[in-house]
């Protein structure tokens, strides 16, 4: 067994020997803290019931499940502070804030906040000492993200990371009719595959939710590999077709392009490995699985077939949307994992945990994701103070949306899908409430809700309420009522700041279950980032061989 455990781009902490001890640090840590991303309900064998996202928590009082000392020694007297001082409430916020990143305490503060007043804050109001300390360990247990382009790429705010050539008649025509983070992100992945596919004596290489085929046609324009792209979405498949005979018109006199081959198929964890086979016209010949952002279970997906398909020997995928996996709800429980065919047979229904290291024994899995949007936040370090504010100020609204549809139809325990709503509709709290309930009662007639009755008391509700005059003002009125202050609720800001902290430690859970994954039938792993997070948040990359 080969593995670069501590290649210097490897996301192995360096204070960790394996993957293995890695795993463990992971899941005490994480099952420890459970609270701040997800709350889960099981039973007395710890079977889950349930879970109450995140946007319910002002309905359960869950502020009060934070640790008593960093209630008692640090955010209640910042927030009697605030209550004292409204006229400094984004100068609190912006203290508060410094736990995110590291870097945080040296982004530049917004115009109009008085940094007097934030190191006033910082040094009369310090974090407690197991505050502290959960800061140190999450920032121990962040995986690595060491890349070359690291030090190149010192503003990646500025153009420097664009691909040259970008105008004109010498823009590359492997790279045309792209957005520059789709050039950047195609170009490195592309380069990869075609240099990892010569060394492993790789003839096919096959896309999977190819999109409109960027990968696959940049590979073959640079390469002599036969390449095959599976997409789910017809139209996209169809705009691939578009996109390549608009490239062949660009080609230069004379020159003659390949041509990848596209099929549209639609993947799921019940696809067989056969049945892909078939799919993907696979013949006698080594190949190689790759995708860029496989979304939420496509990746594990993905990772079975190469496990169960002699013909794939090299995988090579950069995965995203870790809130979309799915969990067996009896991974935790006591009468589960006893049989070990059980446990591989239940495995390959869900999308997490995969490894086996993770669904038995003394190293089993101690708490669930159960989908937390937490695993969903993009690099953290990326964002500035402004969009930090403008975070909480949604969740905030979003936290403050559910308690109000709670307190006028308490008998229903419903999520309410609002859609995204443009940032016109929310300059004050009773805007966005007009708005996300027009737009709820809009979806009603598609979602699904728990309970079958709800839909019409939701939607008889909903048309009652948008009829009172001067809704908007009372909105805002209960909106400070509730306690909050510059738009913002106190007690929405430790999950969503603490939460921006944990949610690089999930993901290098998710990624350190993979590789274990792979390390049970694989000649060498290799898991590392590919992409600067600034440019491309989801950018880890994991490479593979049998």
């Amino acid at each position: 067994m080969s593995i670069s455990q501590h290649h210097s781009e490897e996301i192995l902490p360096i204070t960790f020997s394996s993957y293995e001890e890695y795993c463990d640090e992971l899941n005490n840590f994480l099952s420890q803290y459970e609270y701040l991303f997800v709350s889960n309900s099981y039973d007395e064998n710890h079977e889950l019931l349930s879970a109450t996202k995140s946007v319910h928590w002002m309905i359960t009082d869950h502020y009060r499940k934070l640790p008593t000392e960093w209630i008692k020694e640090y955010y209640e007297p910042l927030e009697h502070y605030l209550k004292s001082h409204p006229e400094h409430s984004k100068e609190v916020y912006c203290y508060m804030m410094n736990i995110t990143t590291d870097i945080m305490p040296s982004i530049i503060l917004p115009s109009k906040i008085d940094k007097n007043i934030v190191n006033y804050l910082a040094s009369n109001y310090p974090l407690p000492v197991s505050l502290q300390q959960f800061i140190d360990n999450c920032r121990k247990l962040t995986p690595t993200f060491k890349i070359a382009e690291m030090d190149r790429i010192q503003d990646p705010t500025t153009n420097s990371w664009f691909v040259v050539n970008i105008k004109g008649n010498s823009q590359p025509i492997d790279l045309s009719l792209m957005k520059q983070k789709k050039k950047y992100e195609i170009k490195l992945l592309g380069n990869d595959i075609i240099e990892i596919a010569k060394k492993q004596g790789i003839s096919t290489v096959v896309d999977v939710g190819c999109g409109k085929g960027y990968l696959t046609e940049y590979i073959v324009l640079n390469s002599n590999l036969r390449v095959v792209g599976i997409e789910g979405n017809a139209e996209f498949t169809s705009k691939m077709e578009v996109r390549v005979s608009t490239i062949e018109q660009k080609k230069a006199k004379g020159k003659e392009l390949g041509r990848a081959e596209g099929y549209t198929a639609f993947l799921t964890a019940q696809t067989t490995p056969e049945e892909f086979k078939s799919i993907a016209k696979l013949k006698d010949e080594k190949v190689m699985l790759t995708g860029l952002h496989p979304c939420g279970d496509l990746t594990p997906t993905l990772m079975r077939f190469f496990k169960a398909i002699p013909q794939i020997k090299t995988v090579c995928m950069v995965g995203c949307c870790y809130h979309k996996l799915t969990e067996n709800p009896k991974s935790l429980s006591r009468h589960f994992g006893f049989d070990q065919n059980e446990i591989a047979k239940e495995a390959d229904k869900y999308g997490f945990p995969m490894s086996q290291y993770l669904l038995q024994g003394e190293h089993k899995i101690k708490f669930h994701l159960s989908q937390s949007y937490v695993s969903s936040n993009c690099h953290p370090e990326s964002k500035t103070r402004n969009e930090w504010l403008y975070e909480m100020r949604m969740q905030s609204y979003r936290a403050a949306l559910e308690l109000f549809i709670h307190i006028h139809l308490p008998s229903f325990n419903e999520i309410h899908y609002t859609g995204a709503i443009r940032e016109k509709y929310c300059s004050s709290f009773g805007y966005y409430l007009v708005k996300g309930l027009q737009n709820i009662r809009r979806h009603a007639y598609t979602f699904t809700f728990k309970n079958p009755n709800y839909k019409d008391v939701l939607i008889q509700w909903v048309d009652e309420f948008l009829k009172t005059p001067d809704a908007i003002q009372q909105c805002n009125e209960w909106y400070k009522s509730i306690g909050a202050c510059n738009e913002i609720l106190f007690q929405c800001i430790p999950f969503i700041l603490l939460q921006a902290r944990l949610s690089q430690v999930l993901e290098g859970f998710v990624w350190t279950d993979r590789v274990l994954f792979m390390k049970e039938f694989c000649s060498f792993v290799s898991c590392r980032r590919l992409f600067h997070p600034f440019i491309s948040p989801r950018g880890i990359c994991i490479v593979a061989h049998k």
